[in-house]
């Protein structure tokens, strides 16, 4: 579903960065519409907490649904959350960090996705296990 491609070509590279800047905008003035149309109709959501924090269990499949969950969570973020890009695998990753420190809920986590050739959002992947973590710095 999500994967990493090793050698990415300029032009999917671009719709990734775009991708991102857009889903950044979006979010922080909370922009549901533009979410909306900046996600593909088939998109699926996966994390991955690892057991160590709370994630969903199972993919979100759909954009409603997935529209759904991106809200719900920026809804419950009593905290002003530092967002950067990084590159991270070969791919362009959102890192969120210095949320607040509450049991079994992720700390800091990154986000990569996989757009289609309109550079629309059709896969999510957010690794939110510490443990996965490890490395960025």
């Amino acid at each position: 579903m999500i994967r990493a491609e090793r050698r990415l070509v300029p032009r999917v590279r671009k719709r990734l960065a775009n991708a991102l800047e857009q889903f950044l905008l979006y979010l922080s003035t909370r922009d549901a519409s533009g979410l909306e149309r900046l996600l593909a109709e088939d998109v699926i959501s996966l994390s991955d907490g690892g057991g160590e924090v709370r994630a969903a269990r199972q993919p979100v499949r759909g954009r409603d649904k997935v529209l759904r969950l991106i809200l719900g969570l920026a809804a419950k973020s009593t905290a002003k959350p530092r967002f950067g890009v990084r590159m991270l695998n070969n791919l362009a990753t959102i890192v969120v960090e210095d949320l607040p420190s509450i049991p079994k809920a992720a700390t800091r986590y990154t986000i990569h996705f996989e757009v289609d050739d309109e550079g629309r959002i059709r896969g999510l992947h957010a690794v939110l296990a510490p443990t996965k973590l490890s490395a960025i710095r």
